[in-house]
């Protein structure tokens, strides 16, 4: 029986560990994708899951990319949009469109294929040993999986170029003042970094957090005013929530809030 390529695992009661399994560099494969979005669907549809930690087996990448080695093949046969990208774009969307809040820990390489994938998550945690880059240039090939829309949205169209047009990597200390990763902590203390960040959103409201992150999402593409009427929308229904409710009581008597879980 073959190995999984992606692990999943409930921690706590309420954070998916979603792990990909294809150590040393975690290379991304078809194989790796389809289990990727069983793993993803699985998170969406677990009303206990209330946050998702996306992390790479082993410690020397959380992934490096694609798989180099299958492209001579898919040049002589089908193409690599339809032999590879087509697939593994509806999969980051899936990522990216995931109701519940997403934590990406890049340790170690981070690089093509694999940096695209974590661009998909709501936050992003870093390795101060970590390597990241698009280096698809170097090739003769372009970020494919998503990348020439989401990082620019992220760290401005400059550096996005830079990084794009020269396939050179950056510092996780770069990476993090121009905004790509959120924290930098040394690799052995990556996952209790991202757990801590996850056990804290994982006692705020789940209602409101997704609220939150629809309506980012809807802002991307919608004129100002339609996210403000659905902001507004949203505001009414949170306010009419138990959560609301409880936190405004809690607030008034100087206590923890005890939200629904």
């Amino acid at each position: 029986m073959a190995e999984q390529l992606v692990n999943y695992e409930l921690i706590d009661g309420c954070i998916a560990s979603i792990e990909l399994n294809n150590p040393p560099l975690n290379l991304i494969t078809n194989e790796m994708n389809m289990e990727l979005h069983s793993a993803l669907d699985a998170a969406e549809k677990d009303p206990d899951v209330r946050v998702v930690l996306l992390s790479g087996a082993g410690d020397r990448a959380f992934s490096a990319g694609s798989d180099a080695r299958v492209f001579p093949r898919l040049q002589k046969s089908v193409g690599l949009v339809e032999g590879k990208l087509r697939y593994e774009n509806q999969v980051y969307d899936k990522l990216d469109e995931l109701s519940k809040p997403s934590i990406g820990l890049l340790k170690g390489v981070a690089m093509g294929g694999g940096l695209e994938l974590s661009l998909c998550c709501d936050f992003r945690i870093a390795s101060e040993d970590a390597r990241i880059g698009l280096p698809e240039v170097r090739l003769g090939m372009l970020p494919g999986s998503g990348a020439i829309h989401r990082l620019p949205r992220l760290v401005g169209e400059a550096l996005a170029k830079e990084m794009m047009y020269l396939g050179a990597e950056i510092s996780s200390a770069d990476a993090h003042r121009r905004n790509l990763v959120n924290k930098v902590v040394p690799a052995d203390q990556i996952l209790t970094a991202a757990r801590n960040i996850a056990a804290d959103i994982a006692h705020l409201p789940q209602g409101g957090i997704q609220r939150i992150k629809s309506l980012v999402q809807v802002a991307r593409t919608e004129a100002p005013e339609r996210v403000t009427e659905l902001t507004l929308r949203s505001s009414e229904e949170a306010f009419s929530s138990p959560d609301a409710t409880e936190g405004l009581i809690a607030f008034f008597e100087k206590r923890t809030p005890k939200f629904n879980r």
